[in-house]
């Protein structure tokens, strides 16, 4: 068992702990949903207790339970939902109940995990601080390494609860994320194709992506990628110069140390 207090990335989910770091994300971009101001909490401020259970049937587990500050949520100034719901670590609950959590991941098979996490709380209406309302979040997660093949998938969801007193947005909502990723490390090149499918619901906006990408890996820890984005958002009001609605090419080179 190890202990972790202070701020760590969100024990919430696959992809924020383990994937989004540049030389292991497998695209320039996070899937949609699952960046900062996303569908996905991003990071915490608080106590986690991680550790591996004794094999249950033969099948290895791990698990992670943590306590945590409350995220805070408000429109912005245009009354737009776009990045008004902050899931990054808060050094306050201000007066908020904390987050409680847990993620529970199952190893059927050698290389593949299977998870599962949720968390409740409050969290704080900092269009009016008196506003305090039920926060959830639930998460569902897969990953299977299979030789050259790795596949990965993720669904996410949070919801902020109404609000009985004056507040410009008094409805809450939701916000929910999934993506589907599919990578092939080609063993006498040192190249590998990756196609990846992502969609974002909050409040406001519909938004969904087809990603394609071409990685030269140099080293385990020094990647060059160049994707294709097909992005569409349903929303009718975006205009066609939003990047939201725009085809992107990216190249990126990412270096871990």
């Amino acid at each position: 068992m190890g202990l972790q207090v202070g701020k760590f990335m969100s024990p919430i989910g696959q992809f924020v702990q383990n994937q989004h770091p540049s030389w292991i994300n497998k695209l320039p971009m996070t899937p949609l949903g699952f960046g900062h101001d996303g569908a996905a909490p991003t990071s915490n401020v608080g106590m986690a207790l991680r550790g591996g259970l004794p094999k249950i049937a033969g099948l290895r587990s791990n698990y992670v339970l943590f306590v945590a500050n409350a995220p805070v949520y408000g429109k912005n100034e245009d009354n737009s939902i776009e990045g008004s719901l902050d899931t990054n670590g808060k050094t306050t609950s201000n007066g908020a109940q904390p987050t409680i959590g847990a993620r529970y991941a199952l190893n059927p098979v050698g290389g593949m995990e299977i998870g599962i996490s949720g968390a409740i709380g409050e969290i704080v209406d900092v269009n009016n601080t008196l506003s305090i309302r039920d926060y959830s979040v639930m998460d569902i997660d897969f990953m299977y390494d299979l030789g050259a093949v790795a596949l990965k998938a993720e669904y996410v969801k949070q919801e902020v609860g109404t609000s009985t007193l004056n507040s410009i947005d008094p409805d809450g909502g939701v916000w929910e994320a999934l993506y589907l990723q599919a990578s092939y490390q080609f063993t006498n090149v040192a190249l590998e194709p990756v196609v990846r499918y992502s969609d974002y619901h909050n409040p406001d906006t519909k938004r969904n992506q087809i990603a394609l990408g071409l990685n030269y890996l140099f080293s385990n820890n020094l990647i060059g990628k160049f994707s294709y984005e097909f992005n569409e958002n349903e929303d009718a009001t975006v205009s066609s110069s939003d990047v939201t609605n725009n085809d992107i090419l990216r190249a990126q080179l990412a270096f871990g140390f």
